[in-house]
This record gives structure tokens, C-alpha cells and sequence, in this order.
């Protein structure tokens, strides 16, 4: 027996071209907008100020907020609502990758909410429960594909090296432009980067304990898209049907996490990105295949259908547990996302912390739960 519940309220407007009907999508819910933006490719491609100047025709008054960081920190986000509170946004526009699209969320809890913002994450004293529906409304404009973040009602942020989550019902956006057209100049290597969260975001929601029919239908569609599309990508950088399939896989993959959730791939990378600053892809790649090999037994049967989704001719005689992850690892040796973490010079006398810090909600959704002597095997094993 199973039971769900689901909601997403997010309007999206999927296609190429479809960056045309931005303007109009922000228009609908406000006169003021703020638009956040990461440090290059918006400004630099002109997108920034096309996007400008038809809002302004439509009779939105634009404030551009430029150079949003990965891996946003709490106080950068207080700084930059200080900033604007002046201008009094009624609409945040998201307009990037993962990380600014977190940033216009928490942003718009920011302007709209007392007390100290970092308080307001799901482990603070004010957590989900705090956060009213008088957030301001966000629309996002992903120009990467990976995260899911565009449709997504939670967002990541570090303090004082600790990465954490904020969630909320809240927080779902508005609207959701999703082009897949900005994203064909975006490089092989980034585009894997960033493509391999929608990939294991599926793969974890596939394997969840949470796991049950519903979450399954986004997740192993979404596993199987980003797949052939991240290989295809690999080649052939333009490819534009390949882009729109990865674009569809980011989103499919948020869908099946809000059912099942994450797991300690998810959770194990937060003190990466945290303490190292650690591009959260990049994270996940190291620890994906020591993962799996620890969830093996716990979710055998699941683990054992993987490479059949993904790549029946590569399945000879019987399926195994086993042989996901050697697919896997065979995966992110063709996308270039084989690494060590000693490779970024992490060392294993950070493990222990590491450890501790792991057992943060993304762990909830894992097939087992990990003792702290077992989540630093992990790590010493993707050392």
C-alpha cells in the first residue's frame, strides 16, 4: 500500500523560443522587477538586456541585480535585500542557473519576513512554518539545465560552511520560462556539471524508501532523458532536441524528489559545497557509485532494473545490483565527471565532520540509514 500527496502550483512555459513570452509571464504579476542574474552568460549573450527592455515596453520597471555566486551565502542574500528593499520589487525574476534561482527565493523571504533569515531554514527555529504566503512572487528562467530548481519550492544556502535547506509551499514560483534554446552555447563540461543533478535526483528518488508508483513515472522517465541526453550533449553541444530532452529530465527529476526525495548522495555533498565550495555536480559525481555500492542491499531489486532502463544493450545474461553501478561509473567516465576528492584537495581529516553535518534532511529519502562510521567509508572510499 502506498499514499502521496502532490502539489506543484508552478505555471510552466516549456519550448524553444519561449524566452519571448517571458516579459509577458512577469507582467502578469507585477509592475516592479527585480531581476537576479549570475556573472556571465546572461549579461554577456544580451539576454539581459532583451529581457529589459520587453518588460519595459510592457511597463515594468527593471532593477538588475548581476553576479549572483554559487553556492549563495546567507549573508550575501541579507546584503542584497538591503540593497533593494528601496526599490520595492513586487516580482523577482530568477534568471540563471541553480544558485540564482535559489537566491530570488530567498530573497523574496527576505523582503517579506522579520527576524533572522537563517532561522527560517527546515532545521531552524522558524523552519517551514514560519514562512507565510506573503513571499513575494518569483518567476525563473533557467539558462542550464540540472537542478530543477526552476519549478522547485526549496533552495540551498551556506553559513559559516554549513549548507542547508529552506523549504516551503511558499516557495514554489510563480511561473517557470524554460527555453531550451539558451542554453545550446553552454559548454560540454558545464553542461555535465549541471546536467548530472537531474540524473541523480531521479536516480535517488527511483531508490527512495519513499519510492511508490507516482514518483516512479517521473523518475524513471526523467533517469532515462538525462541520460541519452547528457551522452548526446557530450558530442554534440547544440544538439537542440537534446537540450529540450535534458530540460524536461530537470524538471521530471524535481517532480519525483518532491514525492520521494533525495538521499545521501544529496546529503553527503552539502559539506562539499559548504566547507570547499564544491560545484554541487561535481559533488555528486564523486560520491554517486560509493553510494550506491553502500544502498545496494538495502534496495537490490531497484538497483538491479537501472542498467535495463538506461541501456538494455549494455545488459548481458541476469541483471544485477552490481551492475548499476558499474553503468554508472562508465557514465560519468564518458561526461568527464570521474573524479577524487582529493583531486580539490579534501583531505580525510575533514571526514568526521563531513559526517556529522551529512545527517541533514536530504538524508531522509535514503534506502537505509547510514551510521556516522559508515558515511566516512563513504568518503574515504571517493577519496
Amino acid at each position: 500500500m502506498y499514499s502521496y500527496r502532490y502539489h506543484n502550483p508552478t505555471q510552466v512555459v516549456f519550448g524553444p523560443a519561449s524566452f519571448d513570452k517571458a516579459a509577458a509571464v512577469v507582467a502578469d504579476v507585477g509592475k516592479t522587477a527585480l531581476v537576479l542574474t549570475g556573472r556571465n552568460h546572461v549579461h554577456s549573450s544580451g539576454l539581459g538586456e532583451r529581457l529589459t527592455e520587453s518588460l519595459e515596453k510592457l511597463g515594468v520597471a527593471v532593477r538588475m541585480a548581476e553576479g549572483i555566486a554559487p553556492n549563495p551565502t546567507i549573508t550575501s542574500v541579507i546584503e542584497m535585500a538591503r540593497r533593494v528593499r528601496s526599490d520595492a520589487p513586487d516580482v523577482i525574476v530568477g534568471f540563471g542557473g541553480g544558485s540564482v534561482m535559489d537566491c530570488a527565493r530567498l530573497l523574496s523571504v527576505a523582503l517579506t519576513h522579520s527576524g533572522d533569515l537563517w532561522e527560517y531554514r527546515v532545521r531552524g527555529s522558524l523552519s517551514v512554518a514560519g514562512i507565510r504566503g506573503r513571499t513575494l512572487p518569483v518567476v525563473t528562467i533557467p539558462t542550464a539545465a540540472g537542478t530543477g530548481g526552476e519549478i522547485s519550492p526549496a533552495a540551498l544556502a551556506t553559513h559559516q560552511q554549513l549548507k542547508e535547506v529552506f523549504f516551503s509551499p511558499h516557495l514554489f514560483p510563480y511561473a517557470a520560462v524554460v527555453d531550451p534554446e539558451l542554453a545550446l552555447t553552454l559548454d560540454p563540461t558545464l553542461t555535465a556539471q549541471v546536467g548530472i543533478d537531474a540524473f541523480v535526483q531521479s536516480l535517488e528518488a527511483f531508490v527512495s524508501s519513499a519510492a511508490q508508483p507516482f514518483s516512479d513515472m517521473f523518475a524513471i522517465r526523467s533517469m532515462q532523458l538525462a541520460y541519452t541526453a547528457l551522452l548526446r550533449l557530450h558530442d554534440q553541444p547544440a544538439d537542440l532536441a537534446a537540450r529540450c530532452d535534458l530540460a524536461l529530465a530537470s524538471m521530471l527529476s524535481c517532480y519525483a524528489i518532491g514525492q520521494s526525495s533525495v538521499g545521501a548522495v544529496h546529503a553527503l555533498a552539502d559539506p562539499l559545497s559548504g566547507r570547499h565550495n564544491l560545484g554541487h555536480g561535481v559533488a555528486l559525481s564523486v560520491l554517486l557509485p560509493p553510494v550506491m555500492r553502500a544502498n545496494l542491499e538495502s534496495r537490490r531489486d531497484r538497483f538491479a532494473l537501472i542498467p535495463g532502463l538506461l541501456d538494455p544493450d549494455a545488459v548481458r545474461g541476469a541483471r544485477s545490483a552490481e551492475q548499476a553501478v558499474i553503468l554508472v561509473e562508465g557514465f560519468l567516465e564518458r561526461l568527464g565527471l570521474s573524479a577524487r576528492l582529493s583531486m580539490f584537495g579534501i583531505e580525510a581529516g575533514e571526514f568526521e565532520v563531513f559526517a556529522e553535518e551529512a545527517q541533514n534532511p536530504d538524508m531522509a529519502g535514503n534506502p537505509r540509514v547510514l551510521s556516522k562510521k559508515e558515511i566516512v567509508a563513504i568518503y574515504e572510499q571517493a577519496a
